[in-house]
């Protein structure tokens, strides 16, 4: 359906962002026969957008959120974003795989213009892993930041995560 013959047929934006986000899910399906260990969560409501770490952390899944990030398109643009490994248990992540996915963010920097990322990562080495994007990062329009406690995140952005 074209998006704006379903803006047309819901009327209300609220609807029209439902139907988005449904649609984007429809686009890029999650792999049901696999746990898929990153999960991408856009609300209407919300200015942010909650991005959450099972399992393990491997390039391909990274990359792929990236993508659904970029298919989003209006549904993200300028919303703060939070990538939360609290519930990671490893990863595969090494310097090259995180320059990949710097490089790959930076196709759609322009859509995160004045966005802010937080990124929450208790363990040493996914820490150490997003130090590393970070400070690949600086100088972007879309400004990075590290942080082991949830609540530092949430100051920093002046926001209150829901039972993160």
């Amino acid at each position: 359906m074209d998006p704006c013959a379903a803006k047309a047929l819901f009327g209300h934006q609220r609807l029209f962002r439902a139907f988005s986000f449904v649609r984007l899910l429809l686009l890029h399906p999650p792999r049901w026969n696999k746990r898929m260990p990153l999960t991408m969560l856009i609300e209407p409501s919300k200015d942010f957008v909650f991005i959450e770490a099972t399992g393990n952390v491997i390039l391909e899944e990274v990359l792929q959120i990236v993508n659904n990030l970029s298919m989003a398109g209006p549904e993200v643009k300028g919303r703060d974003l939070i990538f939360n490994s609290s519930r990671a248990t490893g990863t595969t992540l090494n310097f090259d795989s995180i320059r990949r996915i710097s490089d790959e963010v930076g196709r759609i920097e322009e859509m995160l213009r004045g966005a802010r990322c937080a990124i929450i990562a208790p363990s040493d080495v996914m820490f150490g892993i997003a130090r590393m994007f970070e400070t690949l990062r600086i100088g972007s329009p879309c400004e990075v930041r590290s942080f082991r406690e949830k609540a530092d995140a949430e100051s920093w952005l002046n926001i209150q995560l829901p039972g993160v």
